[in-house]
């Protein structure tokens, strides 16, 4: 059984008596080589023709509902408005040939939640 945690974390630890056996941290957590990666590969908003370089989001690309994994062909650094444009309003963004490209909801999107 899989359960989603949302933005949520939490830690198992598997133990045998007083040996312990396992240890999981489960939830969205981005390593710092990871985040650096990032950092060095995004240093401003991906959206083309957005420069914000200032409180940077990281994202996935394929939503971890949607079984996306949290590695660096799945993150995406977005300013705080792209990034509520692809959590709420069904804008997604795709990495092709070298260049991001941003593309909007097929349909009408549904109002942002402030």
């Amino acid at each position: 059984m899989v359960t989603y945690l949302g933005s949520a974390w939490a830690k198992l630890v598997i133990t045998k008596g007083r040996d312990i056996r396992t240890i999981c941290h489960l939830g969205r957590t981005i390593n710092s080589h990871l985040r650096s990666a990032l950092e060095v590969r995004d240093p401003v908003c991906v959206v083309p023709g957005c420069n914000a370089s200032l409180n940077l989001e990281i994202d996935h690309i394929v939503a971890v509902n949607d079984h996306g994994p949290t590695c660096l062909d799945n993150l995406v650094r977005l300013c705080p408005y792209h990034h509520d444009q692809k959590t709420y309003d069904g804008y997604t963004i795709t990495h092709t040939d070298g260049h991001w490209h941003w593309h909007p909801p097929a349909n009408d999107p549904p109002r942002r939640r402030h």
